[in-house]
């Protein structure tokens, strides 16, 4: 294949930071009607979190145990340990990466 010079843009590259895998929000309806969940979620993300930055190997365990996709432990580690790739629950660059997505009509 020819290498057209493009590139995969990510979080990363456009704020400068590691990206961040997910954030989760909801509307205040659920929230109401669901309070276990949301109060639970939160926890489980937080466990989750710091188990893949204690031990990434059982981290990659465990998500490859609950994954409905087809990975190996090649590929979730790959993912788990790539730089551009940050766990915490902490946001970072939030309005940068907003601004951008803005300005690329997203």
């Amino acid at each position: 294949m020819e290498n057209s010079g493009a590139g995969v843009l990510t979080n990363s590259t456009t704020s400068g930071r590691p990206s961040l895998g997910a954030r989760v929000v909801t509307r205040r309806k659920f929230h109401d009607a669901n309070p276990k969940i949301y109060t639970g979620f939160p926890r489980g993300e937080k466990e989750a979190i710091a188990l893949i930055n204690k031990d990434k190997q059982q981290g990659q365990r465990r998500i490859l145990n609950i994954a409905r996709q087809k990975s190996t432990l090649d590929e979730i580690f790959g993912v788990i340990n790539d730089k551009v790739n940050a766990f915490t629950l902490l946001p970072e660059k939030v309005f940068k990466t907003a601004v951008f997505m803005g300005k690329v009509g997203t």
